[in-house]
């Protein structure tokens, strides 16, 4: 049955670490040209094929999948990329931030959490502002402040004045925000009162 192929290969990852296996699953449902699981179909391969270790093909897929409706299953497929790119500074991070970027700011000026197209998943606009944010601090990683700048101010205006947030969302964009302005800021002098161990204690 095509339709269980993508909970299927979703339950061969977190149990079994099958990503082979979940990544043929998925690619079946593809194949399928049903359109119901597709973009779910598409995150369990994205995810499957990092795993393994084809990493430009998790990227390719990625891009692949944003030619379907922008929505939850495909935002957190992304941010969770995004993040393991960046955490092995792989370049690419950066230019598949920047084709997300205009997607995920239209979901934030909806002001309200982004749900699946099919299915029950929801991303909050906390979530997704962290999400946004991320072009903004790879730009400055990359030394392109201006770049940086534009980003993290689209991201700021995104959200409307009557945006649905919870405390959580509050929390998630203050953080990502105060994160973001504390790049390239230095430790203040600290002037050592007592060395609790010696005089020349550091």
């Amino acid at each position: 049955d095509q339709v269980i192929l993508p909970k299927l290969a979703s339950g061969l990852c977190a149990f079994g670490q099958n990503w082979e296996g979940a990544n043929d699953a998925a690619l079946a449902y593809i194949a399928s040209r049903e359109e119901e699981h597709r973009v779910q179909a598409y995150a369990i391969s994205v995810s499957s094929l990092f795993h393994m270790g084809a990493v430009d093909l998790a990227v390719q897929t990625a891009r692949g999948m944003l030619g379907y409706p922008y929505d939850a299953e495909s935002a957190y497929a992304l941010r969770d990329l995004k993040n393991n790119l960046a955490q092995t500074s792989n370049p690419a991070a950066l230019p598949l931030a920047e084709t997300e970027h205009p997607l995920i700011v239209a979901a934030l000026q909806q002001g309200t959490p982004l749900k699946a197209v099919h299915g029950d998943a929801v991303i909050g606009l906390g979530a997704l502002y962290e999400s946004a944010m991320q072009l903004a601090f790879l730009d400055r990683y990359a030394g392109n402040d201006e770049a940086a700048a534009a980003a993290f101010a689209d991201v700021q205006t995104a959200l409307p004045a009557a945006a649905t947030l919870t405390a959580e969302d509050h929390l998630r964009i203050d953080g990502a925000a105060r994160r973001y302005q504390l790049l390239g800021m230095h430790l203040p002098d600290l002037k050592i009162l007592r060395a609790l161990q010696s005089p020349a204690a550091r």
